[in-house]
């Protein structure tokens, strides 16, 4: 899976898993009526009815700590997603640094190829950059 279509998916994973359990926490704050209709208490729609129209700037600190752990989470995801496709530096560059015939005229450091690789594979997962480099060194 590319790094993006896994950070899309896993941030879709998550938005709905939050979703779901805001749901299950206003149906438990709500009356069940005998029809099957949810009543929920005047005094959440109220105060959930100032949250929602008031911007997030102007919402008491106390009602920004939720938010705020959503975004850790958000961000945890992000990072998990990243961490999974870069390359880390100290395994970046592989092949020892001499300089290769590229197109007959032009000169490049091999580390300098290796970069241009990641960055031409971006969301190859580690293992399939170490092949591609591998593969370049027994060929110059």
């Amino acid at each position: 899976m590319q790094s993006e279509e896994e950070l899309r998916y896993r941030l879709a994973v998550y938005a709905h898993e939050t979703w779901s359990g805001w749901m299950k926490y206003m149906f438990s704050k709500s009356g069940n009526m005998l029809s099957g209709d949810v009543i929920v208490p005047a005094k959440l729609v109220e105060r959930w009815t100032r949250q929602m129209n008031t911007i997030y700037d102007e919402l008491p600190a106390n009602e920004n700590v939720p938010d705020l752990q959503e975004a850790n989470k958000m961000i945890a995801i992000i990072k998990e997603v990243q961490d999974k496709y870069t390359v880390p530096d100290d395994r970046l560059y592989i092949v020892p640094c001499q300089e290769v015939e590229i197109e007959k005229t032009k000169k490049i450091k091999r580390k300098v190829l290796i970069a241009a690789i990641k960055k031409y594979f971006d969301g190859a997962d580690t293992e399939e950059l170490f092949s591609i480099a591998e593969d370049l060194r027994k060929e110059i």
